[in-house]
C-alpha cells in the first residue's frame, strides 16, 4: 500500500512537469512510471538421496513481491528502441524443507525468504505491432537485504555461515519479454530472467560431499505509465 501511495504521488508530480512536454509526439525519448510485480526462484532443486533430504523453493507470489520504478526509452530507429528500467523490490521466496531422514522424524517444514534489492533491466525493443514490442537484453539485480526466517535451516543448508548470509549481492541474468500498449500512455509489460551467474552455493550439511550452485530467475508483470 505504501508503494502504492507513493506511485500515485509520483504520476501526481511527473504530470505536473510534463504535460508541456507531452505536445511532442516526434519526442525519441519517454520517460514511463511503474509499478509491478516479481516473481523470484531458482532453477534448481537440492536433492540428496544419501542424507534424504531436500530443499526447493515452490512458491508463486505476486502480492508478496511488489516493485516500484521508471523506465528510460530512446527510440533507435523506427522499429527499435533501448530502454533502460530501475525498480526498487520486496520480495519473498517460498521453500519446502524436508530434514535428513525424515522417513524416521517426519519432519517437513515450508516457509520463506525475505528480500530487499533493484532490479535493472537493459533491453533492446522491437515493434512488432503498434501496440506490441519484443523486449531482449539483459537483466540485473542488486540485493541489499535477505532474511531466512529459520537460521537452523540456513545454517543446515548453507545458505548462512555463522549468521552470515552467502548469497551474492549481484546476478545477471539473460532477459526476454513484450510490451502491449493498453490505452495512450498505459501499456502492460512482462520480463522473464534467467539466471546467467551463481546467486548462492548451497551445501547440505547432512550430505556435505556436492555443492549446489544456485541461478536465480525472476518474472516481472507491471503497468507503465509514461510521464514523457
Amino acid at each position: 500500500m505504501r508503494m502504492l501511495k507513493l506511485l500515485t504521488l509520483l504520476i501526481i508530480i511527473g504530470n505536473c512537469f510534463c504535460n508541456p512536454l507531452l505536445a511532442r509526439q516526434d519526442s525519441t525519448k519517454s520517460i514511463q512510471l511503474i509499478i509491478a510485480t516479481y516473481n523470484f526462484g531458482f532453477n534448481k532443486v537440492v536433492s540428496s538421496t544419501i542424507a534424504k533430504t531436500n530443499f526447493f523453493y515452490n512458491e508463486v507470489a505476486p502480492l508478496k513481491s511488489p516493485a516500484i520504478g521508471a523506465n528510460f526509452h530512446l527510440q533507435i530507429t523506427y522499429k527499435k528502441n533501448m530502454s533502460i528500467e530501475l525498480l526498487y523490490s520486496h520480495a519473498s521466496i517460498g521453500y519446502h524443507y524436508t530434514a535428513p531422514n525424515a522417513n524416521t522424524n517426519n519432519f517437513s517444514t515450508t516457509g520463506h525468504i525475505k528480500m530487499n534489492g533493484w532490479i535493472m533491466n537493459t533491453q533492446m525493443q522491437y515493434k512488432v505491432f503498434d501496440w506490441m514490442k519484443i523486449n531482449y537484453g539483459l537483466g540485473h539485480y542488486f540485493n541489499s537485504t535477505n532474511t531466512f526466517d529459520s537460521l537452523d535451516i540456513a545454517e543446515a543448508i548453507s545458505w548462512n555461515t555463522n549468521g552470515i548470509s552467502n548469497m551474492k549481492t549481484y546476478t545477471l541474468a539473460l532477459a526476454v519479454g513484450a510490451e502491449f500498449k493498453l490505452y495512450k500512455r498505459l501499456s502492460l509489460e512482462i520480463n522473464t530472467n534467467r539466471g546467467l551467474t551463481n546467486f548462492v552455493i548451497l551445501n547440505l550439511k547432512a550430505d556435505p560431499t556436492v555443492d549446489f550452485p544456485m541461478k536465480m530467475g525472476f518474472t516481472g508483470l507491471s503497468l507503465n505509465y509514461r510521464i514523457w
